[in-house]
């Protein structure tokens, strides 16, 4: 079996388990290109476990909780499995990142990934997962690097 067909059973399997756990979401589906370090870790046989969890967290004012990093802002994540505890990732990924404590309200959105290396186009597509969470702010002041901006979908991916 290819790492294609094998990626996408992981896809599959954590998306069966994610319907058990939150019922219907919407799914999407979406191609990048990636750093070759990062294709080669979700190639590997531990990366296919992988899944990328976002937190959207609101505050009162509907602005979305986005941190700092690297010049630019982003929804707080972590890399996780699905046998994880997928809500306390993400409340403490939020904590870790920004300082504040929030409340998953439930899943928003999930996206399949299909992960292309930037160097060498020609390998095989490797398949993963990303899921995001909604959730609200409860309390907490927030750190440095945490900003609340208003959400504009057109300048953050599908699956963030």
């Amino acid at each position: 079996m290819g790492v294609v067909e094998e990626t996408s059973g992981a896809v599959e399997s954590q998306l069966s388990a994610l319907e058990e756990s939150y019922g219907s979401f919407s799914v999407n589906q979406r191609t990048v290109t990636v750093p070759t370090a990062q294709y080669e870790n979700r190639r590997g046989e531990d990366g296919r476990q992988q899944i990328d969890l976002y937190a959207k967290v609101r505050n009162e004012q509907s602005e979305v909780l986005h941190v700092e990093r690297e010049g630019t802002t982003a929804l707080p994540s972590a890399e996780t499995t699905i046998e994880a505890e997928l809500e306390e990732t993400a409340r403490e990924t939020v904590k870790s990142e920004a300082g504040i404590d929030c409340h998953i309200e439930g899943v928003e959105a999930v996206t399949i990934l299909g992960l292309q290396d930037a160097t060498e186009t020609d390998r095989e597509t490797v398949y993963t997962l990303a899921v995001v969470f909604e959730a609200e702010y409860s309390d907490g002041t927030p750190d440095d690097a945490a900003v609340w901006e208003s959400f504009d979908a057109e300048h953050h991916p599908a699956y963030a």
